[in-house]
């Protein structure tokens, strides 16, 4: 399954460019995740339903929103387990695929992209795989091998950093295939 999405860290690599798919790209089986405008086919990691929490759609891209106040810091720490996390996940579950993603990050940004998370593992428990997104030079993970942008986080180091600057568009490309 070849499939692409294009959210807020996540959005289009050109910002008033509609999220679409080119003709070349349906040919080739390519499947438009996110369609620009709406949440249809995402939810929150440990949510099957309701409203989406902790994400906006802006100049058709998702973007994570943070509540900076006293209290919204003070409830994200002592938010109960059995709440849905803000992480954002796709409805289908694949297994197979190769994912598109353009993104970028705000200074000092520490994000990633969770793939593989197994079935029913309660919301604060990720035990998938994921691709690191993160500003290395203006975070401290920056300095750990295996932190850094496009590593497999605390697994394998990325073969190459060709990152372009915060608040720029970056593309990743993950393939799954096989165990």
């Amino acid at each position: 399954m070849l499939v692409s999405t294009l959210a807020g860290f996540i959005g289009p690599a050109h910002a008033n460019a509609p999220n679409t798919l080119s003709e070349a790209e349906r040919a080739a089986g390519w499947r438009l995740l996110f369609d620009g405008h709406s949440f249809s086919g995402w939810r929150n990691h440990g949510a099957e339903s309701g409203a989406i929490e902790g994400w906006v759609i802006e100049d058709g891209a998702l973007r994570m929103t943070r509540d900076t106040t006293f209290v919204g810091l003070l409830w994200n720490a002592i938010k109960p387990y059995g709440r849905a996390t803000v992480d954002l996940m796709t409805r289908e579950t694949f297994e197979r695929f190769e994912l598109s993603v353009d993104w970028k990050l705000s200074p000092g940004g520490n994000s990633g992209i969770f793939y593989l998370l197994p079935a029913g593992d309660p919301p604060w428990q990720k035990r998938g795989l994921e691709m690191q997104v993160l500003d290395d030079a203006g975070h401290a993970d920056g300095k750990i091998e295996t932190h850094r942008n496009g590593d497999l986080y605390d697994l394998i180091a990325s073969s190459s950093q060709p990152v372009h600057p915060v608040d720029e568009w970056n593309t990743a490309r993950i393939v799954v295939d096989g165990d």
